[in-house]
């Protein structure tokens, strides 16, 4: 079995060199924790260290001894004395602490790797998707520990003030890596969505935010922008069935019953050869947790360089195992499906659902506040579209006429635009009246 990497020496060399140095704590405490050492006494000797520079007591090897006489969990004074013998440079304490960051993270996948053996088990299989889930989490708490201190997280506004500069002048010349959802009225109003974004689509029951969630997937894939659509209430192909009646002129009924001319099935292989081009990848497990939604959207990006998920829809998904509070789980959600989207640099679009308090009011098309289970789900959404259709609450509306309702946007106007809703296709199409 290989040995869990460790490097005694330069633990206690970074130890030695912020004691003889007090004014690199500040630099060094950037980039690695007490839980970074593998030594438990330095480790309790760096958090010692830290509370003393909170308290703002001065660290030095008279201080240090004073507080550490007849500790058991710490070194010995002697020890103390010995190893502050033989401080580095300042200057070289920079590199100490990388170098130790890096041993933590390798200790980590070490730690995971044994992690992942046990969740396996007995039986391999059956515990496979564990085994997948803690392989992510032993990933992402590598990550974390081999890049923390790379971003600080404030900077004085005159040092980023250059980079937005260059970044702006070169807005002109650069690709527009916009995503857009192919429906005018809405793209004008939006003015693209960036990588980053997470947008809500939400709306009661019945109203087409599955057909429209899947339009916007195609429209981005037909624009070449490979795009994932994860369906926690629909199969593969009922998804795929939907993709053909919305691309060819025959209806989903008659596609559902295979009642199909000659023709029809000619048109169908045509309608085939050009979805199947497609950079769409289509997710359809049903009971598909938040860990395991992740992993693989992780895959994808790296794979096939998706650019755009499509969540149908998000109060479906689960965090896993037993959770107490319902809007406490939404809120963890929502929060984790943002901080994704601005790690992996993808756009998201999540669909929900709407509580049923709209429906006792006159005007019934839908506001925030009727945004369901989470107020989370508000602030973390770049933007938050609600679509309405007034036909399904007054027959004398006509059937056709929908709205997509743009009720919050960032970085950009709200407002309102029309839509045709097209109900034998299960789609939505511009309305000639949107300019």
């Amino acid at each position: 079995m290989i040995d869990s990497p460790v490097a005694p020496q330069l633990e206690r060399a970074l130890m030695a060199g912020i004691i003889a140095a007090p004014d690199m704590w500040r630099p060094v405490t950037e980039l690695v924790a007490p839980s970074d050492l593998q030594d438990p006494r330095l480790s309790s000797l760096f958090e010692l260290v830290t509370e003393m520079h909170a308290a703002r007591e001065p660290v030095d090897l008279i201080t240090l001894s004073m507080r550490i006489v007849n500790q058991d969990d710490h070194m010995q004074v002697h020890e103390l004395c010995t190893m502050c013998a033989e401080s580095p440079t300042k200057t070289s304490l920079p590199y100490y602490a990388k170098q130790v960051r890096g041993l933590a993270a390798a200790r980590e996948l070490y730690l995971g790797a044994n992690k992942v053996m046990a969740a396996l088990g007995n039986d391999p299989i059956g515990n496979l998707p564990a085994a997948l889930v803690a392989v992510t989490d032993t990933v992402d708490a590598a990550g974390k520990r081999l890049h923390r201190g790379d971003q600080l997280a404030a900077i004085h506004i005159t040092d980023y003030l250059p980079t937005l500069f260059d970044e702006m002048e070169g807005r002109a010349t650069s690709p527009d890596n916009r995503v857009w959802s192919g429906f005018k009225g809405l793209d004008a109003l939006l003015e693209g969505s960036q990588a980053g974004h997470m947008v809500l689509i939400a709306a009661r029951p019945a109203m087409g935010k599955s057909a429209f969630a899947l339009n916007v997937a195609d429209n981005c894939a037909s624009n070449g922008v490979p795009a994932m659509f994860v369906s926690l209430e629909m199969t593969r192909m009922e998804v795929a069935t939907r993709l053909l009646t919305s691309r060819c002129a025959i209806p989903l009924s008659a596609l559902r019953q295979r009642h199909l001319t000659e023709e029809q099935w000619a048109q169908l292989d045509c309608t085939q050869e050009v979805i199947g081009d497609l950079p769409l990848y289509i997710e359809d497990r049903p009971s598909l947790t938040l860990p395991e939604l992740l992993q693989e959207v992780r895959r994808l990006v790296d794979s096939n360089g998706v650019r755009v998920v499509v969540i149908d829809y998000l109060q479906l998904l689960r965090m896993g195992g037993r959770q107490a509070d319902r809007y406490q789980e939404v809120s963890e959600i929502s929060r984790a499906i943002k901080v994704a989207a601005m790690e992996l640099g993808i756009v998201v679009f999540a669909l929900c659902q709407l509580n049923r308090g709209l429906e006792q009011r006159k005007d019934k098309r839908p506001i925030l506040s009727d945004l369901r289970e989470s107020g989370s789900l508000e602030q973390d959404a770049d933007a938050v579209i609600m679509l309405y259709r007034g036909h399904v609450y007054n027959e004398e509306e006509p059937e056709k006429h929908a709205e997509a309702i743009v009720r919050k946007n960032r970085h950009g106007r709200t407002g309102s635009c029309g839509l045709n809703w097209i109900g034998q296709h299960t789609m939505f199409t511009d309305r000639e009246d949107t300019p």
